[in-house]
């Protein structure tokens, strides 16, 4: 019994230790990337190139609290836009033969509103219905970094690598299922920059399946504009 014992007081103080160790890390993200700066942002207006294949694209996002987005992908002067706008989710691409706007469901519309966060993931996790553990530590390139392993309320899981000096993101991984298979993703982030205190990468490499996919390359970012409500209507 009395062995019993000690075993779970030794559990229940590393258990307790090891919580306390996500919570450090995740303060130290918070104030790295600027986050209490960025919870007073009421909207971000976002343009970028993205390399594909030897293919430049020009993508533009607007992003508003609470939930809403509208992304334009510009690609051989033809333009697919999609828009959430806290609760619908459509979408008009030409070159797929969609000409009028057609309403996202299912996965796509999570994966939508998720990306109309501005805050991200790793704010609030836990009332956004995720679990967040610390998975301990490895070397990144020349780099010591901090693995935190993400669930979301979708059962979407992803790895989230930290810098062990910055505390910023360098690099996530995840499985997601596209057009019926899963996939293997990698985004490695670089180039951050401040914008108005608020660190971004302004530079972010995606990988499928171990290949090259596309480089992103921010080009302007900006706060606090005026978004005419009819951005986020359905196109």
């Amino acid at each position: 019994m009395k062995r019993i014992l000690i075993c779970l007081v030794l559990m229940m103080t590393f258990t307790a230790t090891y919580s306390q160790d996500i919570e450090e890390v995740m303060s130290l993200y918070y104030a790295a990337r600027k986050q209490e700066a960025l919870s007073e942002v009421r909207n971000i207006h976002l343009i970028s190139k993205v390399n594909r294949l030897g293919e430049s694209i020009q993508v533009e996002i607007w992003q508003e609290r609470p939930h809403k987005m509208r992304m334009e992908v510009l690609v051989r002067d033809q333009k697919t836009i999609q828009v959430y706008d806290g609760k619908q989710g459509f979408v008009v691409a030409p070159q797929y033969g969609i000409i009028e706007a057609q309403e996202i469901t299912g996965i796509q519309l999570k994966q939508l509103a998720n990306q109309a966060d501005i805050d991200g993931e790793l704010f609030q996790w836990r009332e956004k219905g995720s679990t967040l553990t610390l998975e301990g530590s490895e070397t990144f390139g020349n780099k010591q970094v901090y693995i935190l392993k993400v669930i979301t309320a979708e059962g979407q899981e992803k790895k989230i690598y930290l810098d062990g000096e910055s505390y910023l993101p360098i690099k996530m991984t995840s499985k997601y299922e596209e057009n019926g298979k899963l996939v293997d993703g990698e985004s490695n982030y670089l180039d951050y920059k401040a914008t108005q205190e608020i660190m971004m990468p302004y530079t972010i490499e995606n990988n499928i399946n171990g290949f090259k996919s596309n480089t992103i390359r921010i080009q302007k970012i900006e706060f606090d504009i005026h978004i005419p409500e009819t951005t986020f209507q359905k196109p």
